[in-house]
């Protein structure tokens, strides 16, 4: 899914990896504090939520192709 949002121009990165990577860890962030007591659960979907909305946004080349 990664590589074919770059070809699409949607996402930029030096690579589908370090991409991932970035998002696994902010999710594996979330989940940590929802298991540690930091966060209710009923506050998860929305900060997944949030996070990958952000991330996406965050992830789009500065000028469209």
């Amino acid at each position: 899914m990664i590589e074919e949002g770059q070809q699409r121009g949607e996402l930029e990165g030096d690579g589908p990896e370090e991409i991932g990577l970035t998002l696994y860890a902010t999710v594996l962030g979330i989940t940590t504090m929802l298991n540690s007591g930091m966060i209710e659960s009923a506050r998860l979907e929305g900060l997944v939520g949030t996070a990958v909305t952000q991330f996406l946004r965050g992830a789009r080349p500065a000028e469209p192709h």
